[in-house]
């Protein structure tokens, strides 16, 4: 009896004790009773598999997903200040939403001229370095040459002057105007360099996706005899936004699957006490 007792009491993890009663008939006619302890090994239950939250990198693999897994219920949220759109595969699921994402990578081209260029306040000698950088992307127009300029305001020298200006037409300054003299090759050379007021860059945003074309707005001031340039490109938020509308196309074709701008919330209920 001791025997069975730890046989039960003690039992490891995965493990089954099995106590068998048997009754066996001797020869002289005797009945006995024999007891068989086993200790046997079980497979644990698996569990459940967890929700998917898969991450693509790439539009056609995405599409590809969405049209093999898509319920009656599944939606789609782009949200373009987060680079990403999100698949709730099943909106109405009872125990759980499964999401799937989109992440495109910038393009290698965009991220060097988003790392140097993009929105800045910067020395001039340090845009000057950055329109090196980025010379294979920015379009030549008919005021700026983006290889001579880079290569000129390398040996930048800069001389300022403000004036107050009054006038009116098309061509006034009212306020007051700061012109800045840039020559190029020392203070004995007095070639000047009109910088323009915006440069024109062809670029593809993101990974496997078609190159737009922006401008990148700048602006001259001066402080403490430094020339400082500010660049910004207000017209870029509108292209990212045409870019997601391209890759959401194919994604709108499918049937059964709604398509929004937004991102995916959750909140919880309120019960009264």
């Amino acid at each position: 009896m001791n025997d069975v007792e730890e046989s039960i009491k003690h039992v490891q993890k995965n493990e089954i004790s099995v106590v068998s009663l048997a009754k066996e008939l001797l020869k002289d006619g005797k009945e006995q009773i024999k007891v068989v302890l086993e200790r046997n090994k079980i497979m644990p239950e698996r569990m459940e598999s967890p929700p998917r939250e898969h991450i693509f990198h790439d539009v056609a693999g995405f599409g590809a997903f969405l049209a093999a897994n898509k319920t009656n219920n599944t939606v789609v949220f782009a949200d373009v200040n987060s680079v990403s759109i999100v698949a709730v595969l099943d909106d109405q699921a009872g125990r759980g939403f499964e999401t799937v994402s989109l992440s495109p990578p910038y393009h290698p081209e965009f991220q060097l001229l988003d790392d140097s260029l993009l929105n800045k306040k910067m020395a001039i000698e340090t845009f000057a370095q950055g329109v090196m950088r980025n010379r294979k992307i920015i379009k030549d127009t008919p005021a700026c040459d983006a290889n001579s300029l880079a290569m000129a305001m390398q040996q930048l020298t800069v001389a300022t002057g403000i004036v107050q200006a009054i006038g009116d037409g098309k061509t006034s300054v009212n306020g007051v105007m700061t012109t800045t003299s840039i020559t190029t090759g020392g203070p004995e050379a007095k070639e000047r360099l009109d910088l323009p007021d915006s440069i024109t860059v062809e670029v593809p945003i993101y990974l496997k996706t078609e190159a737009v074309t922006f401008d990148i707005d700048l602006t001259i001031s001066t402080k403490s005899e430094a020339v400082i340039v500010v660049t910004d490109s207000p017209e870029l938020e509108l292209k990212k936004y045409e870019v997601f509308e391209t890759m959401m196309e194919g994604i709108r074709k499918s049937k059964k699957i709604t398509v929004v701008y937004g991102c995916p919330r959750e909140s919880s209920w309120k019960y009264n006490s």
